[in-house]
């Protein structure tokens, strides 16, 4: 298997959004709401690992990222740190992630489906559902992008 190349940009709008968001962690492990949102984050990453792949599998040597989304996650983030806004930081990391693959207007249900592994996605359904079944709702979330991304593009 070959490494799956990256502009070094845009692995450090990645790396950088994710150090700002490392508040998540907390969220995942402290949460009643949120304890598994880091399955769901799993669960929505996977278009990137095969979509990924299957752009270097295609030749396209690691210039297929979107520089609109990972701008977008870049303002996101930098803004979310200023204004210590929890919830613009993981929206910019969700951004910059989507901008590791070339733009489709496709991808847009599979990007909003991010919100499922957000603490603000707990937040939500704390106030209308039982603790039991959030984790439910954000795997269902989270699956419904990927399948939406797997369906659409094969």
């Amino acid at each position: 298997m070959r490494a799956l190349p990256l502009p070094p940009v845009a692995l450090g709008i990645v790396l950088f959004c994710a150090y700002g968001c490392r508040d998540l962690l907390d969220a995942w492990r402290d949460s009643p709401f949120d304890g598994l949102g880091w399955i769901a984050l799993s669960v929505w990453g996977l278009p990137l690992i095969v979509l990924r792949q299957e752009e270097v599998g295609g030749g396209r040597e690691g210039g297929s990222a979107s520089p609109v989304l990972l701008g977008g996650g870049l303002g996101m983030g930098l803004i979310g740190a200023l204004g210590s806004l929890n919830v613009l930081q993981h929206a910019g990391l969700a951004l910059s992630l989507a901008g590791l693959l070339p733009w489709r207007w496709g991808h847009m249900l599979w990007l909003a489906a991010a919100a499922s592994w957000m603490p603000v996605c707990g937040w939500a359904l704390g106030r209308h559902c039982a603790v039991e079944v959030v984790p439910l709702v954000r795997m269902g979330v989270a699956a419904a992008g990927v399948l939406w991304v797997g369906f659409r593009f094969r």
